[in-house]
């Protein structure tokens, strides 16, 4: 018997910055991962993202106004991973026991209640943001106003199993879930000279999560 427990990650990634004159953005980033406590066959996995952004502000017709001292629009979508499991959650194993036996108790081995899952593959989550940056009166009032969309599938998540089989539970990719909302940041500027400065910020957030499909479209992982 060994509380001896091993995992590895492995990453590589890359990223591409591009800028045309200054007020067409682009950012490509690349990511691949390799996991131990995955099978060989689901190991490796490869998140892109992409994000986009236009400086308003400096295009021409800009120029006339006096209000607005930056104004910018964002667009970005990414896509990450999680395997967060337990190391050889892949496999099944035996654990120690105690047995009643002639009125002892005894250490044996016997199968773990959890049974391993070769099929376990990474948790994915894409998700897409919306945003606009704006500031009035040379900077006095900045604003940033962002909408996103998250979406996961292959949750990793613990499911009873009947009794019958054997085990008790087992980790299964099962269900999707969606998060989306939207977020205002405020930060203004009230006093500023050379004796005292004065700035405030404000935070708002809504958001809303929800079970989107669970094993074989049920609403209860126990179903």
């Amino acid at each position: 018997n060994s509380n001896y427990v091993g995992s590895s990650l492995l990453s590589g990634g890359f990223r591409l910055n591009y800028g045309f004159k200054g007020k067409y953005l682009l950012t490509l980033t690349g990511r691949a991962d390799g996991a131990s406590v995955l099978s060989k066959e689901n190991r490796w996995s490869f998140f892109p993202s992409a994000a986009a952004a236009w400086r308003i502000i400096d295009e021409p017709f800009m120029a006339g106004q006096n209000l607005l001292s930056d104004l910018k629009l964002r667009v970005s979508y990414g896509v990450a991973g999680n395997a967060a499991v337990r190391p050889y959650s892949t496999q099944s194993g035996l654990i120690l026991i105690p047995y009643s036996w002639n009125d002892q108790t005894i250490q044996a081995y016997g199968f773990n209640p959890q049974t391993g899952n070769r099929n376990l593959q990474w948790e994915l989550t894409g998700t897409a943001n919306l945003g606009l940056d704006f500031a009035l009166f040379k900077n006095r009032i900045v604003a940033s106003v962002d909408y996103y969309d998250s979406r996961t599938r292959d949750l990793l998540l613990l499911r009873p199993l009947p009794g019958t089989s054997g085990f008790l539970r087992v980790i299964e990719n099962v269900g999707k879930t969606r998060n989306n909302g939207f977020e205002v940041t405020l930060r203004t500027v009230n006093v500023q000279n050379n004796n005292f400065n004065w700035t405030s910020a404000i935070t708002y957030t809504r958001n809303k999560e929800r079970i989107v499909d669970l094993v074989n479209g049920q609403n209860d992982i126990a179903a």
